[in-house]
């Protein structure tokens, strides 16, 4: 009697426990949106669009939402539609871009939660594998450059959400192997239909496929997998035909290689000028070690701060000291940065942005301070306050740094109500033309303005430098008319019409 009595009290507990976690866990979810969305909303009203991407991957949401094009030549669309659905219900477009992002980083925290813990069940307790779990989704949540993203109008969180669900499923597939074959075969079709969906948002995705095949090693699996990943993009590829676009995945390779990809009315042109470094296994070689020092010089400082780098050292020391009892934890995270980094440093070029989607699996690696400190509680909390304090703050930067790009806005707006017979703009990149609902051209002699900014940067991006010069001066040079200038802070934009129009 005793003994059914201290049973039940104990289960009990154990559900009480299990209660209280999934409330914290829910909790801590709903404050990172709400935190994220505030982020989004500050960047809304007093930023500007990121970058050339975003001007295309809005414009590709724009056209889509109503039925005018669904595909572009270099830029994969999958994101585009998903923040279509949210301009068409009345959001404003860059804001639904915003949004979108957020949702997703929101999917990706919780699937790394779920991901690390059946993963950390490899070796560790259910206890421990939650508390591993909820680390792992708790330091992702506050990487500035995750931050970042799930606040921007750019498709990163987005294919990191599918990259990240496609490892999951195929990672449990594998499990079910031995338990359930009908089980193993749908989640290995689900993985491939993730993979798809992931791959229509960023091509680099496909390479879930490689990590699906390895995870699984089982000919049918393989297959289902394939199956669903053809299906899943199978409507972007009808679409991408009907339009006269190549894949992403194709022109994206040809352009890293040097290639030019030309669109007219009759759809695209390739002009091959350097096919032997396409097929030259030496081509690929320099680029994989020229990548690995750009990975060190200016990708992982853009992709981590140095906190971040500090408590990665120490989980993947812990790693490396326990990896005859760690292994199979080991194996799976390596495998899935394995396979990342080696397409990356062969084809790819190497941008921070590039590696958010594996990292998931390095704050995997990172949440093990957790064991390593274990007889040192008071330190491993000292240890996660600072790096979190830190981290959050340098987030809320849109906060407290203003850098002056709502002068973009501005001047978007200006020329909306003022420049309405001006249909193309040459700027160094096309902020301004996206606020003002104009067409962007990098050829000056193509446009009917040009807009020049003490923001922009143009000698790097190889475009005609005009000077912000004082009206005299410019009226001396005589190379175009001033239409305008508009102040923000510190900066000035202004607004010229060429000669030659």
């Amino acid at each position: 009697m005793q003994d059914t009595l201290q049973k039940n009290t104990g289960n009990i507990n154990i559900k009480r426990n299990s209660i209280g976690f999934i409330f914290t866990l829910t909790t801590f979810f709903i404050l990172w949106l709400g935190f994220i969305v505030l982020i989004s909303i500050k960047k809304f009203l007093d930023d500007a669009i990121e970058s050339t991407d975003s001007y295309f991957y809005l414009k590709i949401a724009e056209k889509s939402a109503v039925g005018e094009k669904f595909t572009h030549p270099v830029y994969s669309p999958g994101y585009s539609w998903f923040v279509s659905i949210f301009y068409k219900i009345g959001l404003d477009i860059e804001l639904a871009g915003r949004i979108t992002s957020a949702i997703f980083g929101l999917g990706t925290l919780v699937l790394t939660y779920l991901f690390s813990k059946e993963i950390f069940l490899l070796n560790f307790t259910r206890y421990e594998s939650h508390i591993l779990g909820f680390l792992s989704s708790s330091l992702l949540s506050f990487v500035p450059k995750f931050v970042w993203a799930s606040s921007s109008t750019l498709p990163y969180t987005t294919s990191t959400f599918f990259f990240t669900l496609s490892c999951f499923l195929s990672f449990i597939a594998r499990k079910k192997i031995y338990e359930n074959k009908i089980s193993f075969l749908i989640l290995s079709f689900l993985s491939g239909a993730a993979g798809g969906i992931g791959y229509v948002v960023r091509p680099e995705i496909i390479l879930s496929l490689f990590i699906s095949a390895i995870f699984t090693r089982n000919f049918y699996a393989i297959l289902l997998s394939l199956l669903g990943f053809f299906f899943s993009s199978l409507p972007y590829h009808i679409l991408s035909f009907n339009e006269g676009n190549l894949p992403s995945i194709i022109s994206k390779l040809l352009l890293y290689k040097g290639e030019k990809i030309k669109t007219t009315s009759e759809g695209i042109k390739i002009k091959i000028e350097n096919s032997g470094k396409i097929f030259s296994p030496n081509s690929y070689l320099k680029t994989f070690f020229s990548n690995i020092h750009l990975f060190h010089k200016y990708a992982l400082p853009g992709l981590l701060t140095s906190s971040y780098i500090f408590i990665f050292g120490i989980g993947f020391l812990h790693l490396v000291k326990h990896w005859e009892k760690l292994k199979d934890i080991g194996k799976t995270i390596f495998t899935i940065l394995t396979v990342w980094f080696l397409f990356n440093f062969i084809i790819a070029i190497v941008a921070d942005y590039f590696f958010i989607p594996i990292l998931p699996q390095i704050c995997m690696i990172s949440s093990l301070i957790f064991i390593e400190l274990d007889k040192y509680k008071k330190t491993f909390w000292f240890i996660l306050f600072f790096v979190f304090s830190l981290n959050v703050f340098y987030s809320l930067r849109p906060f407290y740094k203003d850098e002056g790009r709502k002068l973009y806005k501005i001047a978007g707006k200006w020329i909306a109500e003022n420049g309405k017979e001006s249909k193309i703009i040459f700027e160094p990149f096309p902020f301004a033309t996206f606020y003002s609902g104009k067409e962007w051209t990098t050829t000056p002699e193509k446009a009917d303005i040009w807009v020049i900014s003490s923001l922009d940067h143009t000698s790097g991006r190889g475009k005609p430098e005009l000077i912000i010069l004082p009206q005299d001066k410019i009226r001396d040079l005589g190379f175009a008319e001033n239409i305008t200038e508009i102040k923000y802070k510190n900066h000035i934009l202004r607004v010229f019409k060429p000669k030659t129009k």
